[in-house]
């Protein structure tokens, strides 16, 4: 089960919206958006294949090319890259729910429109998380010095390389 990560805002977060200043309405999925961003980043700097869903050629899951008779994870872990698999595409949800609540209440959080607010990111597994990616998730989030990756840990050599 992931772990609750407790952030503060330095700056107003603009989450997107129809309106370009206005900050009043919080959109998870901008703040989703950018997580992934970070996530594949990590992925490409270990050497690994991370598709650009905002391009021709990104991910996108063909159930037809399952075969139901053998284990289904190794075979849609072919056809999409580790941020598609964890975040989604076109034919597959993601793993998680993101919800961002006060620190104090765990009350739902609407707005980031002010500096130092505080709140924490809560991932609400609709998947199971592997240990490999719980810990990539936790190093997209987490300061670096503190996260070591070791091979005891993860074995990213199961993860595609990029071409």
């Amino acid at each position: 089960m992931m772990e609750e990560f407790r952030l503060k805002a330095l700056t107003p977060i603009w989450t997107g919206g129809v309106k370009r200043n206005d900050n009043s309405t919080l959109h998870l999925t901008g703040i989703k958006g950018s997580i992934r961003w970070w996530y594949e980043v990590l992925i490409r700097g270990l050497g690994c294949y991370a598709c650009d869903p905002t391009t021709d050629g990104h991910c996108e899951l063909d159930p037809k090319k399952l075969d139901r008779d053998k284990p289904l994870a190794p075979q849609i872990k072919r056809q999409i890259c580790p941020a598609c698999y964890m975040f989604g595409c076109t034919g597959w949800s993601g793993k998680f729910i993101l919800k961002l609540k006060e620190p104090e209440t765990s009350r739902p959080i609407q707005t980031l429109s002010s500096r130092e607010v505080a709140f924490k990111l809560h991932f609400l597994e609709q998947k199971k998380l592997d240990s490999e990616e719980e810990l990539l998730l936790k190093m997209t989030l987490k300061d670096r010095k503190s996260t070591r990756l070791n091979s005891s840990h993860t074995d990213i050599s199961r993860m595609p390389s990029s071409a």
